[in-house]
């Protein structure tokens, strides 16, 4: 890159990285591996005919990028944090529906089991009536 050095290079990434720099992992001497590999990047491309005007173009995209996709995220963490805040908040009633509706389950099979056992109780008397009233006739 003619007229830029590699601290000059390091210096534009990093003042258009900044929303990322803050999360980004630094070496040794507190350089961002972010940065590096901008700059690594754009080097390797030289050959192709990249400039600064590029490299600044690159850089910004990422920041922008960046930016959009957390941004997008953090609504997306917020839409969540309310939902499971709501069902946090109605699961104790839904815990005492559940548990009443259970209830109300298992009186309907005691009612119905009692029901269709007097049903049986009652058709075996017919029918041991009928086999009486058979067998005297």
């Amino acid at each position: 890159m003619e007229g830029w050095d590699q601290d000059g290079m390091q210096a534009v990434a990093t003042a258009r990285l900044q929303p990322i720099l803050d999360d980004a992992e630094k070496d040794a001497t507190g350089t961002s591996k972010l940065v590096q590999q901008a700059v690594v990047l754009h080097n390797s491309c030289l050959s192709t005919g990249a400039t600064p005007r590029h490299y600044v173009a690159f850089v910004s995209l990422c920041s922008s990028i960046y930016t959009k996709k957390r941004s997008q995220l953090l609504q997306q963490q917020n839409f969540l944090k309310v939902h499971v805040g709501l069902l946090l908040h109605s699961l104790p009633h839904l815990v005492l529906r559940v548990c009443c509706f259970g209830r109300e389950c298992v009186n309907q099979c005691h009612v119905a089991h009692n029901a269709q056992g007097s049903l049986v109780a009652y058709a075996e008397a017919n029918s041991h009536h009928d086999k009486l009233s058979s067998h005297s006739h």
